[in-house]
């Protein structure tokens, strides 16, 4: 079995998520700040359908299936945002989010989405995972 090293501090780790890792130091430090780790077990919902967002969650390690109606829609992984649309344009969560693997990522309320995309970087970031995305 081959030795992983974890890095000691969130900040190093979003160095190493794709995409964010390309985001700027600033960027990345107001992030670090606005957010919490979390780890969620595989096969635990993190958003449920019809429901009123408050968070939105960048994936750092693992992957999460979007299921609407329990049909596969989507499968988002290390880099991804998910739930931010809601909180940024209102009405009710669109599909259910749930963990393929165990999971590692960076949760915000609204109030921290939302000073988060003051940060020019950030917004064309975001904007760019959401259009990728847009449909599924």
């Amino acid at each position: 079995m081959q030795e992983r090293t974890i890095p000691n501090h969130p900040l190093d780790r979003l160095a190493t998520v794709p995409g964010v890792s390309e985001l700027p130091l600033s960027t990345r430090q107001s992030i670090d700040r606005m957010s919490c780790e979390v780890h969620v077990r595989q096969g635990e919902t993190l958003i449920r359908k019809g429901q009123i967002g408050n968070q939105a969650f960048i994936i750092t390690e693992g992957r999460v299936e979007i299921r609407d109606d329990g049909r596969h829609i989507a499968t988002r992984t290390a880099g991804d945002f998910v739930g931010e649309a809601v909180i940024l344009w209102g009405g009710l969560r669109s599909a259910d989010v749930v963990a393929q693997s165990d999971l590692t990522m960076l949760v915000m309320s609204t109030t921290e989405l939302v000073t988060l995309y003051d940060d020019p970087a950030f917004r064309s970031w975001a904007e760019g995972r959401i259009a990728t995305h847009a449909g599924a």
